[in-house]
């Protein structure tokens, strides 16, 4: 049975305002995320369709507050101890100190993750 935790994670990526810890198994992706500082996705996910992330994940958060904004306005606010499920076309928001784990398909998330680190470089110059 393929596991791990914080601690034996296979793939260590830390960014300017957090680190992601990661695992894949089959076609998921599993990541323990933290965050130093607020994260909002809208400049990352400029471009992509509907300026939307478009990969479902499935999540448990464990600090902090994670929110989800919808094409049609809606919001939903996952607290500690919530367990979520988000649908393809969102948009999140990461409050400083936020750790969670997230579950998405191995596939999709990589075409989300690759958008947004050629946005990380293009909005920093590079």
């Amino acid at each position: 049975m393929p596991k791990f935790s914080r601690e034996t994670a296979p793939e260590v990526i830390e960014f300017p305002i957090g680190k992601d810890l990661t695992a894949r198994f089959d076609h998921l992706t599993y990541q323990f995320t933290s965050f130093t500082a607020d994260a909002d996705g809208v400049p990352l996910l400029k471009g992509l369709p509907g300026d939307m992330c478009n990969c479902p994940h499935h999540g448990y958060v464990f600090e902090g507050t994670v929110r989800f904004t919808y094409a049609d306005g809606s919001v939903d606010e996952i607290g500690p101890g919530e367990a979520y499920h988000v649908p393809a076309g969102h948009v999140p928001f990461f409050s400083a100190g936020s750790e969670l784990l997230m579950i998405s398909p191995t596939a999709e998330l990589k075409i989300t993750e690759d958008h947004m680190i050629a946005r990380m470089q293009e909005l920093a110059g590079g």
